[in-house]
């Protein structure tokens, strides 16, 4: 009877030991799974907080070359059109200027045929040759702007060439292309994709910004003080004129605006480092810088005339200094707002605007 008893407490303590093993293998098989889903939980966050922000810095890049690029074409369009709108302004305006020379001179014609009957015949033939080179050099400066607005237009459509579109095109696909090759396996793309893209996306756009503009910078003007005499001036005395006036140039030539309200001077034409000589005597006023686009000018002041003389290149007299007609008061050159050489000049009579033309022709 004892023997049968141990036997059950024997048996009830197995029992009892696999009961206690099971608890504890099932306990350990929970904790095992719970620790591997928590692991493969923060690996699949960690791995989408990577990634999504590389994802999204390479759609930002692709977004911002696509706008820069986007930028620059409707920038040079709208230059070109600008270009055209100042090209056809300027073409009224010459139409305008020369109707009005035109008229200007049929009327004087008319005066001077009925004055001078018998030299009428003579000064229509000399009028005319002059009318005829002004309106020869007229329609020559103007093909030569068509043809450097021409010019500029095609420089300016030139850049966007079939190889700059490749390689855009080349740089957005190879950008895509690596972006696919590090989501598929980002650790083993990082190091190798990451560095190189951004470097080649730099040094692209420092290419691209540095060789899509060409410019050059004017010469810089001389502000220095004003005065002084200018080495080899010429001595030949320019012809008297009328009036007791002597001509500015050594040779006339209209070469750019006329008198108008808007500018009350007119533009003779010189080639650079030509004398420039005093209309007549009097006291220099000014003789330096003018900010107000004359550039070098020179004003004088003498009796009933008051002249000007802008763009100039240097000068050979000083303000307060007395002159006489005849004598140089500077070199011709285009300083200031100007687009080629030229003289620049104004003429009052007894405080009044006058038209050059009046007494220089």
């Amino acid at each position: 009877m004892w023997l049968l008893q141990w036997l059950v407490g024997v048996a009830s303590r197995v029992l009892e030991w696999f009961g206690s093993l099971w608890h504890l293998g099932k306990t350990v098989i929970l904790n095992v799974g719970y620790w591997l889903y928590q692991w493969a939980n923060t690996a699949y966050t960690w791995a989408r907080n990577w990634a999504y922000p590389l994802i999204q810095s390479a759609r930002n890049h692709a977004t911002f070359l696509y706008y820069d690029i986007r930028y620059w074409a409707q920038r040079w369009r709208d230059e070109a059109v600008q270009v055209a709108r100042n090209f056809t302004q300027w073409v009224h305006d010459q139409a305008i200027f020369l109707y009005y020379d035109l008229r200007y001179w049929a009327q004087r014609w008319r005066d001077e045929a009925v004055r001078i009957g018998h030299s009428f015949a003579q000064n229509l033939f000399d009028q005319a040759v002059f009318l005829y080179w002004e309106i020869r050099y007229q329609v020559q400066s103007t093909r030569d702007l068509i043809l450097e607005i021409y010019d500029s237009v095609k420089n300016i459509i030139s850049i966007f060439t079939p190889l700059v579109i490749g390689r855009l095109l080349d740089l957005l696909n190879n950008s895509f292309q690596q972006l696919s090759h590090f989501v598929q396996n980002p650790v083993g793309h990082i190091a190798a994709v990451i560095k190189p893209f951004l470097l080649e996306l730099l040094a692209f756009l420092v290419a691209y910004a540095l060789g899509t503009e060409e410019a050059e910078l004017p010469p810089m003007p001389n502000f220095g003080a004003a005065g002084g005499a200018i080495p080899d001036y010429p001595t030949t005395p320019p012809p008297d004129v009328r009036d007791g006036l002597v001509s500015p140039l050594s040779r006339l030539s209209i070469s750019g605006y006329r008198f108008n309200p808007n500018h009350p001077a007119i533009d003779l034409g010189l080639s650079k480092g030509d004398p420039v000589f005093a209309m007549h005597a009097g006291t220099i006023i000014v003789a330096g810088w003018s900010n107000t686009g004359y550039g070098n000018h020179v004003v004088l002041q003498g009796g009933d005339w008051w002249t000007l003389y802008a763009h100039l290149d240097s000068f050979g007299v000083q303000a307060g200094q007395q002159i006489q007609a005849g004598q140089i008061v500077g070199l011709g050159d285009s300083t200031g707002n100007s687009t080629g050489d030229h003289l620049h000049l104004e003429i009052k009579y007894k405080g009044k605007f006058i038209d050059p033309v009046s007494v220089l022709f």
